[in-house]
């Protein structure tokens, strides 16, 4: 992986209202997920093509900044801790199809379903 211009990640401060509203917080609670689950965003400084993939997940997770940053949950403390430092050798990619881009394609659920619009 020399040779190449890594990608560096840095945190965004953007806010998630919907995902801290006073709602979700219940649902999530209920669901016992309340703290077992957070959302950090972050951006990165190159452009990214798919055959790239690879290459991104690869910097992502090694990453000091996201590192520092990344929350998962540890079963053993029943809790979110940070990621912590760790060198990632090797990942995997696998990249999701994603070509449909017109709102049109959820039409059929509620032709082919007997779902109505609220």
């Amino acid at each position: 992986m020399a040779d190449r211009k890594t990608f560096e990640f840095e945190v965004t401060t953007k806010k998630f209202l919907t995902f801290n509203s006073k709602e979700v917080r219940t649902d999530l609670t209920r669901w016992d997920l309340g703290s077992r689950i957070s959302l950090t965003t972050f951006t990165y400084n190159n452009f990214f093509k798919d055959y790239q993939a690879k290459d991104f997940a690869y910097d992502f997770f090694n990453d000091p900044t996201v590192q520092a940053n990344l929350k998962v949950f540890s079963a053993n403390q029943r809790q979110l801790v940070s990621w912590g430092s760790h060198e990632i050798k090797e990942c995997q990619v696998e990249i999701v199809p994603c070509s449909i881009t017109s709102m049109d394609f959820f039409d059929r659920l509620f032709l082919d379903w007997p779902l109505q619009p609220p």
